[in-house]
């Protein structure tokens, strides 16, 4: 499913629910949160659309390049022991992300796996689980509201 979703069509898909988002809810900024595949998937849509903000929890996107475009700030939620995601992000996200000069808050926790927000998954966490959401809501108060 993943490989079907292309720049294009997730730039279309999301475009045309930011225009429902703006027109029948009135708010000032728009951004958007996922989760693993979801997680990648909301960067990506900041990064083509230009949205206010975005929250990715150990997601990743095909070209990191990309992040040229950001306009607003981005929280990075990740898991020290994702072998995937968590190299990805510090390899190739954050330096881009220093080299077009965006902001990017980072929270790593460690020895956390990948998909530990996850209830019923036995890499649940539930401290970091919980601390991760504290941090999500206090940046989504920061950066909507603010």
């Amino acid at each position: 499913m993943r490989s079907e979703v292309t720049k294009e069509k997730l730039a279309d898909g999301v475009s045309r629910g930011l225009e429902l988002v703006r027109q029948q809810s009135g708010v000032r900024k728009v951004g958007a949160m996922g989760f693993c595949m979801g997680g990648g998937f909301a960067l990506q849509a900041a990064c083509s659309l230009g949205l206010d903000f975005c929250v990715d929890y150990y997601g990743s996107m095909e070209d990191e390049q990309d992040t040229s475009k950001l306009a607003g700030p981005v929280l990075l939620v990740l898991a020290s022991e994702d072998q995937r995601v968590t190299p990805w992000a510090f390899q190739k996200f954050l330096p881009a992300a220093m080299k077009y000069k965006k902001r990017v808050e980072v929270q790593l926790y460690p020895n956390a796996r990948h998909a530990f927000h996850r209830p019923g998954w036995e890499g649940y966490n539930p401290e970091a689980t919980k601390d991760a959401w504290d941090k999500t809501v206090r940046f989504l108060s920061q950066v909507a509201v603010g």
